[in-house]
Order: structure tokens, then sequence, then C-alpha cells
């Protein structure tokens, strides 16, 4: 009777651990090698999807040398000229070796590389990317506008935001998704819901709140369409700034933005840190230092294909964020650079897994 079982191919199935964390594959020979990669989507034996897999090697291997390598380190010569079925089954054999050399460890680092790299060029973005981003975009786009001196705002006819910057991101390059996926170990292609998004940089803090109504009251979000596992606040805990605004209600003068602003940071002195209504989104490689307000929105996306209509909802990022904040979270730590240097490291770390590197 047979009591030896792949564990860690176990614990992958049902035990909630990444495929690119398990130390080696569990393919003994060629016709399992083939096997292995027709369920995984591609037929070797098919001209076409033997092309596609060579494209595929050659833009892993680009990732692998411009994003991973470090000094003068070399992809070793033995993983550099792959193109024939024989080749791809030979690696998944030697990702398979119970024997940790430098060669069974590189065939499973350049695996893990391919395995991202293969679900990133697959996806709805890919083939849609234009449709989909005119669609999102376009919610913004009519009600961006910009002064007699160019100073971009935000608003209608019945009110105006005046606004420092309005960025938008058109999507998250390859090899920063790439990167993203490899290092955090909770991600996955379709999870990465970030690809693409907005930044709208306000004057003031309490510009900030304004914005998020605007965007919220005239529908250019869609508030159940929030995912709400995903939302952040460390810009300024809500509770207190909705005391403020209760408290300001009962006074029957206006206040100007920098009278509410101030008004808004001395309220912070009156409450304890416990009581602080922040909203935390962890992340391993953000800087405590980073403040925002940053969301997931969804948007249904329609794209027309012959006499059907293709409906599907598409993730994008909303960040609010004041002008003094802004440039706080540009310095220091809470830098992007410093951002993706973290991840980098950390995508280097899992790509070699248990290996010295």
């Amino acid at each position: 009777m047979q009591y030896q079982f792949p564990e860690d191919l176990f614990v992958s199935v049902i035990g909630g651990l990444s495929i690119l964390d398990i130390p080696r594959l569990h393919i003994r020979d060629r016709k399992q090698a083939y096997d292995f990669l027709w369920t995984y989507g591609y037929d070797l034996k098919d001209e076409k999807d033997l092309a596609e897999l060579n494209r595929i090697y050659r833009k892993g291997l680009a990732f692998f040398k411009a994003e991973l390598l470090v000094e003068e380190e070399q992809i070793p010569q033995a993983f550099l000229d792959l193109h024939s079925a024989e080749d791809y089954y030979d690696l998944l054999i030697k990702a398979s070796s119970k024997i940790d050399d430098e060669e069974q460890v590189w065939a499973c680092a350049v695996l893990r590389v391919l395995h991202v790299i293969n679900h990133l060029r697959n996806g709805l973005f890919r083939t849609f990317s234009d449709k989909i981003q005119n669609q999102i975009f376009g919610l913004f786009y009519g009600h961006i506008h910009k002064d007699e001196n160019q100073r971009p705002y935000l608003g209608n006819e019945l009110r105006t935001i005046h606004l420092e910057d309005f960025h938008v991101k058109k999507y998250k390059s390859r090899s920063s998704a790439a990167i993203k996926l490899l290092a955090k170990k909770d991600a996955f292609a379709m999870n990465i819901l970030d690809r693409m998004g907005v930044r709208i940089v306000t004057h003031s803090l309490y510009d900030c709140f304004r914005v998020l109504d605007y965007l919220i009251s005239e529908h250019i979000i869609s508030v159940p369409n929030i995912t709400p596992d995903q939302s952040k606040n460390t810009l300024f805990p809500l509770n207190v700034f909705f005391d403020v605004m209760d408290k300001l209600s009962l006074q029957e003068r206006s206040h100007s933005e920098e009278e509410i602003d101030a008004l808004l940071w001395k309220s912070l002195e009156k409450w304890s840190d416990e009581d602080l209504g922040y909203t935390f989104k962890e992340n391993d490689y953000s800087a405590g230092e980073y403040r925002s307000i940053k969301f997931i929105a969804r948007h249904m996306v329609n794209i027309p294909i012959g006499k059907k209509n293709l409906r599907f909802f598409f993730p994008y990022e909303v960040q609010i964020i004041d002008k003094h904040t802004h440039e706080l979270n540009t310095k220091g730590i809470a830098a992007h650079g410093e951002y993706k240097k973290r991840q980098r490291q950390a995508a280097l770390k899992r790509v070699f897994a248990s290996a010295k590197h």
C-alpha cells in the first residue's frame, strides 16, 4: 500500500500555499511533463502553443535580467536557449529534482517567473485595455476641467473644487505587476486591483473629503461596487472629521478652508490614539509614514462583440490626498522609489526560495 504523497502539492491545493512557494515539482519524465503543461494550458505538440511559450520564455528571461539580477550576476547558460518542447519538459524535470543544487534552484526560479509572466499576458485587460481605460477614465474626464490659468478643478455648474493635481495611472506596467505578484504571497494576477487608477491631489485636507463627497453624489464611483476590504484611510480619522463637521453645522457663520483645516488638526489633540477612526490595509512594503485616502472601485465595462455585449466588472484604484501630505509622502522611506526597492528585494528572495542568494 502506498503511503507516500506529495505533501507540498497537497498544501498548495487545499492548504493555501501558493505554487510559487513550494520547493520543487513532482514530475518524473517527459510524459508527465507534457501532461502537466497540457493541463496548465499549453499543448506543446501544437506549434502555435510552442511558439507562444517561447515568447513567454523570452519575456521571462528579459524580466529576470532587468529586474531581479544584481551586480554582475548572470542566468546560467543552460537556461538561455530553450525553444523545443523537450527543452521545456526537461526544465520541469530539473525543477523536480530532490537534490537542491544550483541547477534545481535556477529551474524553479525561472519557472516561478514564467508562471507570473504567463498570467499577466493573458486576461481581459490585455485584450481590451483601451476600451477598459476609456470607459473608466471617461467617468472622471467629464468632471475635470481647467480654469483660465490652466489649473485643474473638479466640478460642474453647481460646485467647484480646485485641485493641485489630477493624475491618471493608465496601467501598471507588466514588470511592476510581476514584481508585486512575486513579492506578495497573497497576491495573484486576478487579484491585482490597482493596475490602473487616478490620484487626486487637493489644496486642503478638508477638500479631500469634499472630493470624496463629489465622487459619490455625482455617481462617478458606484458605492455598491467598492471592494470593502481594500479601503484605506490613513489621512485623517473619519470619526474625528464627522465630529468636527457636526460642531461646525451648529455655528451660524461660514468658515474658510484654512480655518476648517486648522480645526481638524487641532481636534486630534482631544482624542486618544486608540479612538482614532483610521482604516488600515496591511501592506508589508509601504512605509508607516505614507498617508492617503485610497480605495478600489469597480466599473461595469461594456464591450460590443458582434451582436452581443461582453459585460464584466473591472477594478481601479482611487487615491485622494492633500498637497502637504503628498509632498511628505514623496520623501524618505515613504517615497515610491523606496517602496519599490523593498518590493523588489522581497521578490528576489521569493524567486530563489530557500536558496542562499
